[in-house]
């Protein structure tokens, strides 16, 4: 169940960078206050942290640092599939409950798997609702993220018709 929920959260960003393509550079330079930043950014920055949780888990979804160049929406796009495969090899795979051990801050940390995963869902969530924020202040819809759309638009719930 878990490679499900990590399959929404894929999808999410997926839609949401989707709905995003059609933004021109201004429209993603603009900066809601009290967010990630500018929406450009929160996207990039949604994409390439559950590349690096990926990364922290084991598995290499991109091939370089991608924080050292830019990455246009259809290069996020890209990412977003290969961390979809990625999430699905990883929960395919017997994981072990060692601890990993991960450098954070200039300090060693020791942590369980299911924190990362967690954490890749929560920050995943996070900053697709600040982009959502950014895309209405800018006076668009932003496009419906939550699970009850994933589901819909992935067959996962069917209208079985009126109530009896």
């Amino acid at each position: 169940m878990l490679d499900e929920i990590m399959d929404q959260n894929c999808w999410a960003n997926e839609t949401l960078l989707e709905f995003c393509k059609k933004l021109t550079p201004e429209q993603l330079a603009t900066d809601a206050t009290g967010t990630f930043g500018r929406l450009g950014d929160t996207l990039r920055h949604t994409v390439l942290a559950d590349a690096g949780y990926l990364y922290r888990l084991g598995i290499a979804v991109t091939d370089a640092n991608p924080y050292e160049s830019e990455q246009s929406i259809e290069d996020l796009i890209e990412i977003v599939e290969r961390c979809r495969e990625g999430w699905k090899k990883f929960f395919a795979s017997e994981v072990e409950a060692a601890p990993l051990e991960r450098e954070f801050g200039g300090s060693r940390w020791e942590i369980q798997p299911a924190v990362v995963v967690t954490q890749a869902i929560h920050h995943g969530a996070h900053h697709r609702a600040e982009a959502c924020v950014n895309l209405t202040l800018m006076g668009l819809q932003p496009p419906g993220l939550q699970a009850w759309e994933w589901a819909a638009d992935t067959g996962r719930m069917k209208n079985m018709g009126p109530s009896s």
